[in-house]
């Protein structure tokens, strides 16, 4: 990186030639440039040193002092900090540097560095801040465990199309990101059949208006093959009961979902089947928590009539949308697994993280 800087400098000032003839010289810039060429990412306290490297020094030569204000120059183009951080992780900071601009603003000021906040406007910064905090909600709900995820990764996937929809009050930059972000979720985040199934299964949500007719008529017509080869195959299968969870504490994130909310009945559905049945149904407010449960009363309704359509929930409403919980999975595994404690047996360890997992849930406190 310096290294590099430097062989540029040295060969502008066509400097080559008295280098080579004074070999003292020489070794002593070679040994200067030794120190800073490093390339890639820069550890803090590398930093630190290289910083204190380039204080001149009252014995340094005149070509030597020369680089070394040369370099200083630049050295805010050349010493940049580099880590891989999460996206969530900068927009979880971005949100507190919006909230403590005030204090951040007047501590650099004071310390005589007011000069860092050179091009940056806070109205921007608000407005990318609020952009991507939809983003970072929609990752909290796809990422619960306290709930069936899958129903919401097709809503949460247009509601952040929509959301980079272009405005017309947008500037220039805005419009760009906003183009950027709706091809980073078109391509990351496709839709798949059984995201589809998993939201119509959420009885909220089972006139799917999300969709286009013709989308709609494929998720009913696939869910009704499925209902039809369950039955050939297990019409007697049983369902295990499931704990219904307890309410969140938190405030939902999901009430900007209530747009596409089934209100009432829908007309020309031909035949009545169990989907139609569904459909026909009078509207219902169950939130995510208690989808299971609202499954589980009616498999073991004496009626039976969304009975196969029980089994399918069952079987579908527990996967995760996202790969957030086997993570969280092999993290606790590491705090079970550790040099001492190697030659558990892999059950034994399965049913550890089972109480764990099981515990967390049921008691969050």
């Amino acid at each position: 990186m310096y290294g590099t800087m430097l062989s540029s400098v040295l060969l502008h000032q066509k400097q080559a030639d008295f280098i080579i003839e004074n070999s003292d010289l020489a070794k002593e810039i070679l040994g200067f440039i030794k120190r800073l060429d490093k390339t890639g990412s820069v550890a803090g306290g590398e930093l630190e040193d290289i910083q204190k490297h380039l204080t001149l020094e009252d014995d340094d030569s005149p070509l030597v002092a020369a680089l070394k204000l040369r370099l200083d120059e630049e050295r805010e183009l050349c010493s940049i900090l580099e880590c891989d951080t999460r996206w969530n992780s900068v927009c979880i900071m971005l949100n507190s540097l919006v909230k403590a601009w005030d204090e951040v603003k007047e501590l650099l000021t004071a310390n005589g560095e007011a000069g860092r906040l050179n091009g940056i406007v806070f109205e921007d910064m608000q407005w990318l801040n609020n952009f991507l905090s939809v983003f970072k909600d929609e990752t909290d709900l796809l990422q619960g465990q306290n709930y069936p995820t899958l129903p919401y990764a097709l809503l949460a996937t247009i509601d952040l199309l929509e959301h980079c929809d272009p405005v017309l009050l947008d500037s220039p930059a805005q419009a760009v990101l906003r183009q950027r972000a709706s091809a980073g979720v078109t391509k990351k985040l496709k839709i798949t059949m059984d995201q589809k199934i998993a939201t119509f299964l959420w009885p909220k949500y089972r006139h799917l208006p999300m969709l286009s007719e013709k989308d709609r008529k494929e998720v009913y017509d696939k869910v009704r093959e499925l209902l039809s080869a369950a039955q050939t195959t297990d019409p007697d299968a049983d369902v295990a009961a499931q704990p219904a969870p307890s309410p969140p504490k938190k405030p939902r994130l999901d009430n900007r979902f209530d747009k596409w909310c089934s209100t009432g009945r829908e007309n020309g559905l031909g035949e009545l089947d169990e989907v139609d049945r569904y459909l026909l149904s009078g509207s219902s407010t169950v939130q995510v928590e208690g989808l299971l449960g609202y499954w589980q009363s009616e498999f073991e309704s004496p009626t039976a009539l969304l009975r196969n359509l029980a089994k399918l929930a069952h079987r579908l409403l527990g996967r995760p949308a996202t790969s957030a919980p086997s993570e969280r999975v092999f993290s606790a595994a590491g705090f079970v697994i550790q040099e001492r404690r190697t030659r558990l047996a892999p059950e034994l360890v399965d049913k550890i993280l089972f109480l764990h997992s099981f515990l967390k849930n049921t008691n969050p406190g």
